[in-house]
């Protein structure tokens, strides 16, 4: 084994010493990136999932007021009756909320794909741990 002289020794401790810090420095740096991108995931997240459950709240309320105009044509039809104009205009409006709502669905449903499929191809390009 090679001697060496105890002052290179610590030279090169001070060395090791100094490169340490500089890493210290790097990761400080990386977990600070680290904490912004994962907030910034976070908040793209849950904003979806906040629209997600607008869509569905907006979905069960849709399929109550179906409901609700199904349930007054049967009362027509058991009583015989004909269907009055203003249920024929409440049909209108109803077939137009659904044109509409149908569209919502449609670029929720483009969002939402292009949402995950962006991701997806992100964590596709790491190794699995």
């Amino acid at each position: 084994m090679k001697t060496a002289s105890i002052e290179s020794l610590h030279g090169e401790h001070r060395e090791w010493e100094a490169e340490i810090g500089l890493w210290r420095d790097d990761l400080r740096a990386w977990q600070h990136e680290t904490r912004d991108i994962e907030n910034q995931i976070d908040q793209l997240l849950a904003e979806h999932q906040n629209e997600l459950r607008v869509h569905a709240a907006t979905l069960r309320l849709r399929e109550e007021a179906i409901a609700q105009h199904e349930h007054t044509l049967a009362g027509c039809c058991a009583s015989k009756q004909t269907i009055a104009a203003g249920a024929c205009e409440d049909h209108a409006s109803e077939k137009a909320d659904q044109l509409q709502k149908r569209s919502e669905h449609e670029l929720l449903k483009h969002s939402h794909h292009e949402l995950i499929g962006r991701l997806r191809r992100i964590l596709k390009t790491f190794p699995t741990r």
